[in-house]
């Protein structure tokens, strides 16, 4: 005898249904392939695929199609049947399969927090479907170590961290697999600038000031808009009380590191200058006694400080002129005017008829 052949194995390989048990519907599809193992040559197979109420997806008589797939479109429990023949019935064979909604993830961009307060960062919604069997792992990306088995993490800590999250069946299987990173930042030190808009209207002083960027560390980070559960709140404190003047004003800026700790702020204090919209008001017009002869002559009153006032038509600029202050412009032709108002970059004009 050839002793090669005391290595064949000349048993066959008996069917078995063979296929996961467990689908991480992501998409709203998902694709499960099945197996019916066995000797193809010599076995037939014979398959159905029923949904979650016994509705038949799949059926096909027994023949040569050893392997299936099917596109799942429906949560819930299926069930997989196979029937084996090898001239004779080998066999009925079932599988349950759970097809799983993806859960709903909470985790946001990047966090900050605070050395003093704990910061709770959950990885998904516990509402989520099948919740309660999935298994979670955070790791600490510096250090390699794993520092939460829970939905939550609780860390003071500042760095990168990653977050596994999937579902394990009895057998071993895993489905809705799903790895996340975040960055948490340490928001103890703040550097704020801040910028505010030169020209305001009277009636709406400094309400609205602009915050240019945060930094944190080394890093910018932009507040405008804030990042998500984030909230940015100000103070003010009017240093110089008369509304006519170019006011200083003093600003408080906190910034909340996240809603998720709330009771943790830092803040940052700044003072600046800014311009009130020029105001002036006609006062009265001594209108020219002919057409061609530049002898009138009106009078305006500066409301506000004003570093300039100009006749559009004539481009001569005169000031500056205090509040209060009687402006009288001489030497002109009965017309219409555009006069104009400066202060700083602020404009204000108004039309007058002399």
């Amino acid at each position: 005898m050839d002793s090669d052949l005391a290595y064949i194995d000349l048993r066959r390989v008996e069917p078995e249904l063979i296929g996961p048990a467990l689908l991480c519907n992501i998409s709203g599809t998902v694709v499960g392939s099945f197996g019916g193992a066995g000797d193809p040559v010599t076995d037939l197979y014979g398959w159905k695929i029923l949904g979650p109420s016994d509705t038949l997806f799949i059926f096909r008589e027994p023949g040569a199609i050893q392997n299936i797939s099917n596109t799942f479109i429906t949560n819930g429990t299926h069930r997989v049947e196979l029937v084996a023949n090898r001239g004779n019935p080998l066999g009925i064979f079932s599988k349950q399969v759970q097809v799983i909604e993806e859960p709903s993830k909470l985790l946001e961009a990047e966090y900050f927090s605070c050395p003093s307060q704990p910061l709770e960062i959950q990885a998904i919604d516990p509402s989520s479907g099948s919740f309660s069997f999935y298994k979670f792992e955070w790791t600490n990306n510096a250090s390699g170590a794993v520092v939460s088995t829970s939905n939550t993490l609780i860390t003071s800590d500042e760095g990168n961290f990653t977050v596994r999250y999937f579902l394990k069946n009895s057998s071993g299987e895993t489905a809705c697999d799903f790895t996340q990173s975040r960055q948490i930042t340490n928001n103890s030190t703040m550097i704020l600038s801040l910028q505010a808009k030169e020209c305001v209207w009277m009636a709406k002083l400094l309400l609205k000031p602009i915050l240019n960027y945060l930094e944190i560390g080394l890093s910018k980070k932009s507040v405008t808009p804030l990042p998500k559960n984030h909230l940015a709140r100000e103070h003010f404190q009017r240093l110089d009380q008369d509304p006519t003047s170019r006011l200083l004003e003093i600003m408080k800026f906190y910034f909340l590191g996240n809603i998720l700790n709330p009771t943790f702020t830092v803040g940052e204090t700044t003072t600046f200058t800014y311009n009130s919209e020029p105001v002036f008001v006609f006062e009265s017009a001594d209108t020219s006694s002919g057409c061609l002869q530049a002898v009138g002559k009106l009078e305006i009153r500066a409301i506000t400080d004003l570093e300039f006032i100009r006749i559009d038509t004539t481009g001569v600029l005169n000031g500056p002129f205090v509040a209060g202050e009687l402006i009288e412009i001489s030497n002109l032709n009965s017309s219409t005017y555009n006069v104009v108002g400066g202060l700083g970059s602020c404009l204000n004009s108004l039309g007058i008829f002399v």
